[in-house]
């Protein structure tokens, strides 16, 4: 397993978003920010769809690589 960890921010202001929803592989795994925009997940190597939501914000999603160093 490798652990992705997620900062949610602003993309206007960087500010942190807290509880903003972040959902992997089309939900089948979900946290949710704390106050600092912070959320880790533990998941095997390999390819993830990160989708982030937070309410007045437009959902964005992102393609994560695991299987490298990066």
């Amino acid at each position: 397993l490798r652990t992705l960890r997620v900062t949610v921010v602003a993309d206007s202001t960087g500010r942190p978003l807290p509880l903003a929803t972040i959902s992997l592989d089309s939900g089948r795994v979900q946290g949710q920010s704390d106050r600092n925009g912070r959320v880790s997940f533990s998941l095997p190597n390999g390819q993830h769809t990160l989708t982030v939501s937070y309410v007045g914000y437009a959902t964005a999603r992102q393609t994560v690589d695991l299987t490298t160093d990066r």
